[in-house]
């Protein structure tokens, strides 16, 4: 029996098929590198719900690791990829001396490019958690338990578990912490929430997928783009040309539906098989059960 699976990426959702018997991991990663125009080495895949990065070797069967016929996977492409994908303008390999340019989406304003940056979940989650720990025992008049919605305490030890999301009241916390406007567009509404809205003199932006966060930083130079050591990723609060360019470049990843509908999607949760729908369904139901394994389907 063939399997087929829902990929979302920063190039858009697709659905792919793999019909050979038994396939391996190896050849889940031809497939997708084939729908995608990238080399396999350059993708990391994620499943279940919240996410995880999945890891095999390359002759492990499919049926070895925690994926099933229909899930969605959700594809992260390395940051140094020379895919093709489409988009609004294309950075290409420059004829002069300059250095290789990435392939990525990009908005031209006046004073840069804006761009995506991708954040990997690695272990530095930890830390930025660990801030917002402390921003939350420290103002228990603002992050109180009618606000984080269960005890402080149990909430803060929730948040330093690696597979927790953070959401609005964690940008809020950061927001304090880092005494900077986060301003935080959604990809699939472009609706911008922000967070500590004229307390602070600089901002910076995110986009979200509905299940992820990246930075958005401005590249001075179509040359350098590559090069995330020169990005700027603060901004005057008051800079309305970097607001817009944010915006149509989140535009830029709607069109391309790199975003994972979260009100209506369908879930399992794989501890008591009952089905949910969208996450505000599966948080309530983490909630007053406890369960925090969970599928798609």
């Amino acid at each position: 029996m063939s399997l087929k699976f829902k990929i979302t990426s920063e190039a858009g959702t697709h659905e792919i098929q793999l019909n050979k018997p038994g396939p391996s991991w190896e050849d889940l990663l031809n497939v997708i590198s084939d729908k995608l125009g990238v080399s396999p080495n350059m993708l990391q895949v994620k499943a279940g719900f919240p996410p995880k990065l999945l890891s095999a070797s390359d002759s492990t069967l499919l049926s070895e690791l925690d994926i099933r016929n229909n899930d969605r996977l959700h594809i992260i492409i390395a940051s140094n990829s020379n895919n093709n994908t489409s988009s609004v303008s294309t950075a290409s390999n420059s004829s002069n001396t300059k250095p290789a340019v990435e392939t990525s989406k990009y908005i031209r304003i006046n004073s840069g490019y804006v761009i995506r940056r991708d954040i990997p979940d690695d272990n530095s989650c930890l830390f930025r958690a660990l801030g917002v720990v402390d921003k939350i025992l420290q103002d228990p008049e603002n992050y109180n338990e009618a606000i984080l919605g269960r005890p402080v305490k149990e909430y803060c030890d929730l948040i330093l578990k690696e597979n927790t999301w953070g959401g609005a009241i964690e940008l809020k916390a950061l927001s304090d912490v880092y005494q900077t406007e986060i301003c935080s567009i959604d990809i699939q509404t472009l609706r911008a929430d922000r967070f500590g809205e004229g307390l602070y003199p600089q901002k910076v932006y995110v986009l979200y997928s509905g299940i992820h966060y990246d930075a958005v930083a401005l590249s001075p130079d179509i040359s350098f783009i590559s090069n995330q050591e020169i990005d700027l990723t603060i901004f005057n609060k008051n800079d309305t040309e970097i607001h817009e360019g944010v915006l149509k470049l989140g535009q830029v990843y709607q069109k391309d539906r790199a975003f994972t509908d979260m009100a209506n999607f369908t879930l399992k949760c794989e501890v008591c098989k009952l089905g949910l729908k969208g996450q505000k369904e599966a948080q309530l139901h983490a909630m007053n059960s406890g369960h925090s394994s969970f599928s798609e389907y």
